[in-house]
């Protein structure tokens, strides 16, 4: 009698509901926090305590213990939400490190208030748990059901190139196990079942993987910025050597040195952060982004060259008399 009367109160949108924010309140928190931490002893070997959160949610959401076959669904639909909501936490955090390198470049606030990314429709369901911004209003822990400690602000420090390489290699490293991992989870969730969801794990993934050219590009125009700012040095050159008696140089100019010390150590910096092949893809669009700004600074001098000699020529000419401008055959 008192398992029947236990199985007639029994809610499934109520046990699923706990189980919700059991499920997406770390992740959650480890995604607003405005923090991007180290994982801590993580199997796969994740560098982001977030990218470690997002495993073990996924987990959770097929656990032997949480997961109910009534409830299949809306666990695997929360599953993929969970893997959108990282994917736009990593939009988001592309959007920040732009806008700290506005900040420092002392850009207006209006023109920051232009970068910041839209809540995608995806993760509509995640809205119970969001942790607030300061410009929305706050209410208490108890009326969105989540621990208190849920409810504080995030702060926002500035992320590094690092924290983008960092991003990077962990949504590469998700993009080849999550399929494998979600289809193990699912297979033994829905065992018995005639469920094909290769299809929707597929898309999720290609989803979260979409972003990666957007941090590419990012890290790649960072760290190319110092170089190319250095190569237009290349304009002082005619003043320091031109007519003058300086001998020939036989070294580099300073800036040429200063330019490959900084791509050294840029390699040597992220090489424990990321493949070998990502930081040779990253490597190669800094030189090619050098070598497009040194051509066109090394275009303008010549041509700048060019004209002076010719205007030097005119000058020359005028200065030595009206016979140079004898008419042909006549000499001067």
């Amino acid at each position: 009698p008192s398992y029947l009367k236990l199985e007639s109160s029994w809610n499934l949108a109520v046990y699923f509901q706990i189980r919700f924010q059991e499920i997406a309140t770390p992740l959650e928190l480890a995604l607003g926090s405005g923090l991007l931490e180290r994982a801590e002893f993580s199997r796969p070997s994740l560098f982001l305590r977030c990218s470690e959160q997002l495993l073990t949610a996924l987990r959770k959401c097929f656990d032997d213990g949480i997961f109910l076959v009534p409830l299949g669904d809306k666990f695997f639909k929360l599953a993929l939400q969970t893997i959108s909501r990282y994917r736009v936490f990593g939009s988001k955090c592309v959007a920040r490190y732009q806008e700290n390198q506005k900040r420092d470049k002392g850009e207006t606030a209006g023109e920051m208030e232009k970068t910041k990314m839209t809540k995608s429709i995806t993760t509509k369901d995640f809205q119970n748990i969001q942790v607030p911004t300061p410009k929305t209003h706050r209410r208490s822990a108890s009326d969105q059901n989540l621990p208190e400690q849920a409810q504080a602000e995030p702060k926002e420090n500035p992320l590094t190139l690092s924290n983008l390489v960092m991003l990077h290699s962990d949504i590469v490293l998700l993009g080849g196990l999550l399929p494998e991992v979600l289809a193990d989870l699912t297979t033994k969730a829905f065992m018995g079942l005639n469920v094909n969801l290769t299809k929707a794990i597929e898309c999720s993934v290609l989803d979260l993987e979409s972003i990666l050219p957007l941090i590419q590009d990012k890290i790649v125009t960072s760290a190319a910025s110092e170089p190319t700012r250095l190569v237009k040095q290349v304009s002082d050159i005619p003043r320091m050597y031109r007519r003058t008696n300086r001998e020939t140089p036989t070294k580099p100019c300073q800036y040429v040195t200063s330019l490959v010390t900084g791509l050294d150590n840029f390699r040597r910096e992220h090489s424990s952060l990321s493949s070998s092949g990502s930081l040779s893809v990253w490597l190669t669009g800094v030189v090619e982004n050098i070598l497009t700004q040194y051509t066109a600074n090394v275009t303008d001098v010549l041509n700048n060259v060019t004209k002076m000699e010719e205007s030097l020529r005119k000058l020359k000419k005028v200065r030595a008399g009206p016979g140079v401008w004898a008419e042909p055959g006549r000499g001067p």
